[in-house]
Order: structure tokens, then sequence, then C-alpha cells
């Protein structure tokens, strides 16, 4: 499974590049959430008044 080969990976990255990595995926996820929303929200249509 995919996440476990991340696991694995995240598990060599020394102690103190942690904090990186995390705000890396965090701010990743944030993105991909945003850019759902944004498809899911239709957007207003201008009247033209």
């Amino acid at each position: 499974m995919l996440i476990d080969k991340i696991i694995q990976e995240l598990r060599e990255i020394p102690e103190d590049k942690l904090a990186e990595i995390y705000d890396l995926i965090y701010y990743f996820r944030i993105g991909l959430e945003r850019e759902l929303s944004a498809e899911e929200t239709p957007t207003e249509v201008d009247s033209g008044q």
C-alpha cells in the first residue's frame, strides 16, 4: 500500500527535518481542500447591472 511506503520514507528522515515535511504535507492538503471546495461552489454570474 502506498501509505505504508510513505510512512517508511518518513521514518528515514532525520528528526530535525520532520517539521518541514509536516508543513509540506499540511499545506499541500489545505491547498487540495480549497481546490475541491472551489470546484464544488458554483461561481456567481454577473447580471451586468
